[in-house]
């Protein structure tokens, strides 16, 4: 489930320092091969958009877009055992995919991903995103 870019830079670790933008507005699949347990959540049934197959999300928060299981002002109140999705994102990843999209792709994606997601891994990746923005275009 790791992010594949022909950037291929050496990312390492996700950096993540607790701002749950990711949280806020992607759905969470669960991903059972990837050791996820679907009945250790509260999960809403749903079709996969990617692979067409029937599968479960995490619920959804009061507002209808962020993760049920973030809190404000917790953050993650299931952290320790975040389903496999949670533990692979790397906003950093997402932006440098972005950056291998047209620009119009970018913006059909940006949008349910979240600018804010994006953004902070371009902030991450710090000047590494300006010289690699450079080799995309």
């Amino acid at each position: 489930m790791a992010i594949e870019s022909r950037f291929d830079p050496p990312l390492g670790s996700p950096p993540c320092n607790g701002c749950t933008l990711c949280c806020e507005r992607d759905a969470v699949f669960l991903h059972p091969e990837c050791g996820d347990d679907p009945t250790t959540y509260e999960t809403i049934p749903v079709v996969h958009p990617l692979t067409g197959e029937p599968g479960l999300m995490l619920k959804r928060g009061a507002d209808g877009l962020s993760c049920g299981y973030l809190e404000k002002g917790k953050g993650c109140t299931i952290y320790d055992r975040r389903p496999a999705m949670c533990r692979e994102f790397d906003c950093r990843g997402a932006y440098l995919r972005l950056l291998e999209l047209s620009r119009n792709e970018r913006r059909a994606l940006s949008k349910p991903l979240g600018r804010k997601v994006t953004q902070r891994g371009r902030e991450l990746l710090g000047n590494q995103a300006l010289r690699l923005k450079r080799v995309a275009v």
